[in-house]
């Protein structure tokens, strides 16, 4: 069921031995899995975060409209990608039969969406967003902006089924704890509770003849 080119690498460091092999291969779809949960109370807070300060900001500016349906052109003119996956999701909403309403179109918005929204071209977002990430002891965009992209492509290349052996996966779990903290010490502590990663990193096979990570 598994190609030699998905198997190689793992032969590799386990010098072609296929039972140590397999058992690496399994180990890292658990830790894909443990790093997979992590990510996905990620994705759901950022995004609810994200859109609950994008609404104060369109109440505070007098918009009667929710932000999703983009009734000034606000994010359509600042990024033609973002305003293509504003499209999508409304389409997929219908496709699903769905009622058109800003939960459902959300719930639709690719993690790459939320990334583009702290990038540069929508710093003027920024002020209003960085009020909802309540645990960060600073104003500037860049950092956050940059560990978010770490995490997507982390994010891809786990939901891809791709071997994640050559990463610091320690770095990655750290990453995942500080983003959690920015957004609240409260929300860090609960996704905290709840990992597997540092249980499932100490079960690495250690077996003779497999290479450490």
């Amino acid at each position: 069921m598994f190609s030699y080119e998905r198997l190689r690498q793992y032969l590799e460091k386990t010098f072609e031995n296929k039972a140590k092999a397999e058992e690496l291969y399994v180990w890292n779809n658990q830790v894909s899995a443990a790093m997979w949960e992590q990510l996905a109370f990620l994705e759901v807070a950022i995004r609810n975060t994200i859109s609950t300060q994008l609404e104060k900001r369109y109440e505070r500016l007098g918009y009667s409209e929710h932000w999703v349906f983009d009734p000034f052109g606000e994010l359509a003119s600042s990024n033609s990608k973002v305003k293509d996956q504003l499209r999508q999701a409304k389409l997929q909403v219908l496709s699903n039969g769905q009622p058109l309403v800003p939960s459902q179109i959300i719930s639709e918005l690719p993690f790459g969406f939320w990334h583009l929204l702290l990038s540069k071209k929508f710093r003027h977002l920024w002020p209003d967003i960085a009020d909802g990430f309540v645990g960060l002891n600073t104003r500037n965009p860049t950092h956050v902006s940059q560990l978010l992209g770490d995490l997507r492509w982390f994010r891809n290349r786990i939901g891809h089924h791709h071997s994640i052996l050559h990463i610091n996966l320690e770095e990655k779990d750290t990453q995942i704890r500080a983003m959690s903290r920015y957004i609240d010490p409260e929300f860090g502590n609960w996704l905290d509770q709840r990992s597997r990663v540092r249980k499932i990193l100490l079960a690495y096979p250690k077996s003779s003849g497999i290479v450490a990570p």
